[in-house]
Formats: C-alpha cells, sequence, structure tokens
C-alpha cells in the first residue's frame, strides 16, 4: 500500500504539471502528498518535521502539482543542508490572511554562504556539487512562485535558514482566461 501511494504521488507531481489548470486545491493535500514521499527519509536522517497552523480550510487557487513541486524543493534543500547537523529539524510555519498565505520553510541549517547568496535563485547556483546538486531547485521555485503571483525570499535575519514564500489565494480571472486562450492558440497552431 506504501509504495502504490508514493507511485500515485509521483505520477501526479510529474504528468502534467504546468499544462494544469488552476484549481480550488487544499494545502493541507498537497503537504500530505508531498510529505508521503519524505516519511522514510525523515525517518532515516533523524529529522524532526513540524508543521503549524496548517488547516483543513487553506485553499489556494493553484496548480497543486506546481505548488508540490515548490515545497519538495525547499524540503530538499532542508534535507541536504542539515544532513551533517547534530540537531536535524525542519519546521513549516503558516499564517493565513485575507488575501493569501505566508509560508515559511525553516530547518535546522546556518543559512547560506555569501558567495551563493548574491545568485541565491539563479539556474546552477549552488554549493552542494559533492552532492551531486545542479542547483536548479531554486530557480524553479522562484519561476513556480512567480506563475503563481506570489513572492519567495531568503530571510537572512534569523538564527536558521529560512525561505517566505508568499501565496495569494485566488488568481486574476483574465489570467486564467488568457491562460485559456493561449492554449487554444496552440492547439489551432498543431
Amino acid at each position: 500500500l506504501r509504495v502504490a501511494q508514493i507511485i500515485n504521488n509521483l505520477k501526479s507531481m510529474v504528468i502534467g504539471g504546468d499544462e494544469q489548470l488552476l484549481e480550488n486545491s487544499s494545502l493541507k493535500d498537497i503537504f500530505d502528498r508531498v510529505l508521503g514521499f519524505y516519511f522514510e527519509k525523515m525517518k532515516l536522517m533523524g529529522v524532526k518535521f513540524t508543521i503549524e497552523n496548517l488547516s483543513d480550510s487553506t485553499f489556494l487557487q493553484c496548480k497543486p502539482v506546481l505548488i508540490a513541486q515548490l515545497f519538495s524543493n525547499l524540503i530538499n534543500n532542508s534535507f541536504d543542508a542539515i544532513d551533517s547537523s547534530e540537531e536535524k529539524w525542519v519546521k513549516v510555519q503558516i499564517s493565513e490572511c485575507t488575501n493569501g498565505v505566508t509560508i515559511k520553510f525553516i530547518d535546522s541549517g546556518k543559512g547560506i554562504p555569501n558567495e551563493i547568496l548574491k545568485n541565491l535563485f539563479l539556474s546552477f547556483n549552488t554549493d552542494k556539487q559533492e552532492k551531486g546538486n545542479l542547483g536548479v531547485g531554486l530557480s524553479l521555485s522562484q519561476k513556480i512562485v512567480d506563475d503563481h503571483n506570489g513572492r519567495i525570499q531568503f530571510l537572512g535575519n534569523t538564527p536558521n535558514t529560512c525561505f517566505e514564500i508568499y501565496l495569494p489565494k485566488y488568481q486574476s480571472i483574465q489570467e486564467e482566461e488568457e491562460e485559456e486562450e493561449e492554449e487554444e492558440e496552440e492547439e489551432e497552431a498543431v
């Protein structure tokens, strides 16, 4: 059963994420899907993972496959950063307002080196080459957040590594109509 769940989660995250239409999605469901991938890894690494203020009633108009990819990227970065740490924890803090949701990914890491910080969201910028990391996760995360009219930033004024994401709850109807028109034009061109 566990293997089937992992395969289904992987399929839903990989297949058609970019072409997916906006839908009202439960933030809790997205996190549940993502964390299903990391259950064993957290156990093996001894990582304490907590989520604060995750409500069943928090919904985003989004492309859930892409938001799941965004969360996966940040969780992977946290795991890489704390791999050799004695204290291993990742904390997600969620705060909801009328128009959006702020999500902070905080880990027990001690921050990001300055030479990496200046190009943090550029592709192929990494300090983890020895682990086979290509440095594309944060640039992809930036694109996903931008595509959802949100913001992502590294908060350097905290004692631990912290990324903050803001995502609006609703996307502009006009943007969705423009997206559909573009898809129709592409289909007609084929």
